[in-house]
């Protein structure tokens, strides 16, 4: 078992496994599984066992150590990070139903808290499947469990094995910090929206950094980069600035580069830099390097018709201007391939792009093609033949990933699918060949045939991105 993370407590009540999956398009992904750092966090404040899986690294192979610590737990949880996961779930949960029939599989996820239980019993039929909506869920197996803002994540990290931590710390890893965003871009954002921000208590945020960096510089990591959770790092600015100081502080203390990157709205960022003192110096101190903006379409008759009434078109450039002054990367996260856009919008949307990326050098394009009907955005409450499809084949959640090109499932009418498909394509491989691009075209892969195959063949074969 010196392959698995393995986190105990003399009073746990259950043993758990938890879940990370593979990566869906045939090969593995290694990346520190937060969100489930987060939830072993809390099972075992709670007094649980806990042990994370990482099926990137750890193989099941019969009569092997995973294998048969499955066996030994009392419960199985899985961890479902987008639509492109759902087909191998449901797979994986048919396999335990099998193996291990009276053992219950806690099934979440933010995509899959926003299916309805119908739904979810109509994809998770015959598997013991049990869908994890919100934290209440979990009391019915486990009581009372501390919520994730107020839990610590340095047991998980001392238990997770020198040799599987530092494995982590060589990939940029997600930055347990905060979530919730008080904007609703409905139409296509499945994320958890329209809502007072909450944060990690900044102690607990405190003492997970600086256990990071005390165990990089004992195993000679020469620095530590990290993405931060916050679906919009600036909108509070002055809470913020209280956890940027944290990392200066302790960059500081132990001489070491900490490295940081974040999503911001257009105008929480421009807040951010009128409203905290030495703005500029704060991020230095901090190692914040790079910035997300979702840009998000042509103009400002594409973001009305989104639900981003919070952007504007002069604060695109005022941004991308302060981030040039400041010496910080800027990463323009641009959706393409609306079902509603117009010819002359998808050409506005590649021009403009082009324009953000000749203008300013210190910027590079994030392109991923828009996909209306996910569930927890309208489209999912709206479009029910598209609804009804995906639940009645599985396997066309491929065909929802954001960095797929359109199919007729995302797209039905011809040439607005063709014209989408070719502007993400200049967006991405005609962006790549000089090396501005940071996202990479997959095919949607829940056909079956040559197709099917050729699909899964191209899609293995793109980089991941970060």
């Amino acid at each position: 078992m010196s392959t698995l993370t393995i986190l105990q407590q003399t009073t746990s009540s259950k043993k758990v496994a938890l879940v990370e999956q593979q990566y869906p398009y045939g090969k593995s992904s290694v990346y520190m599984p937060t969100a489930l750092v987060v939830v072993a966090a809390q099972l075992m404040a709670a007094g649980h066992e806990a042990h994370i899986v990482d099926l990137n690294i750890d193989p099941v192979v019969e009569g092997g150590p995973v294998k048969l610590f499955f066996e030994a737990v009392d419960v199985i949880g899985v961890a479902v990070i987008g639509a492109p996961y759902i087909p191998q779930t449901i797979e994986l949960c048919r396999r335990f139903a099998v193996e291990y029939p009276n053992k219950p599989v806690i099934v979440g996820g933010q995509i899959i808290s926003r299916l309805s239980q119908l739904q979810f019993s109509r994809l998770f039929a015959f598997t013991n499947a049990i869908q994890i909506a919100s934290a209440e869920d979990l009391h019915p197996l486990f009581g009372q469990v501390p919520s994730p803002y107020e839990v610590s994540l340095v047991p998980v990290y001392e238990h997770l094995g020198m040799g599987r931590l530092c494995e982590y710390l060589k990939h940029e890893f997600p930055l347990w910090v905060s979530q919730g965003c008080a904007f609703n871009c409905k139409e296509y954002c499945t994320a958890e929206r329209n809502q007072l921000e909450q944060h990690h208590h900044l102690e607990h945020f405190k003492d997970g950094i600086e256990y990071l960096i005390l165990f990089a510089k004992k195993w000679a990591l020469q620095d530590l980069g990290c993405y931060a959770s916050s679906l919009d790092f600036f909108q509070n600015p002055d809470t913020v600035a209280q956890y940027l100081e944290v990392i200066a502080e302790l960059r500081k203390k132990h001489d070491f580069n900490f490295r940081v990157r974040a999503l911001s709205c257009l105008v929480t960022f421009l807040k951010a830099a009128n409203t905290l003192p030495e703005f500029g110096k704060l991020l230095k101190d901090a190692g914040f390097w790079r910035v997300g903006f979702g840009v998000d379409g042509s103009g400002e008759s594409e973001w009305k018709r989104q639900g981003k009434v919070q952007n504007h078109t002069a604060d695109v450039r005022r941004s991308l201007d302060l981030c040039q002054k400041l010496g910080l990367q800027a990463e323009v996260i641009m959706i393409t391939g609306y079902p509603t856009s117009s010819y002359k919008e998808l050409a506005k949307t590649v021009y403009n792009s082009s324009g953000y990326l000749l203008r300013w050098r210190n910027i590079k394009l994030r392109a991923y093609f828009a996909k209306l009907v996910l569930p927890g955005n309208t489209g999912w409450q709206r479009e029910w033949r598209t609804v009804e499809a995906v639940l009645d084949n599985p396997k066309l959640f491929y065909n929802l990933e954001f960095n797929s090109l359109g199919s007729p499932l995302t797209n039905p009418r011809r040439l607005n699918r063709w014209f989408g498909n070719l502007a993400f394509l200049i967006l991405t491989l005609g962006v790549a060949i000089f090396g501005r691009s940071i996202s990479f075209p997959l095919l949607p892969q829940g056909q079956g045939g040559l197709y099917g195959k050729l699909a899964k063949f191209w899609n293995r074969h793109m980089p991941i991105v970060d």
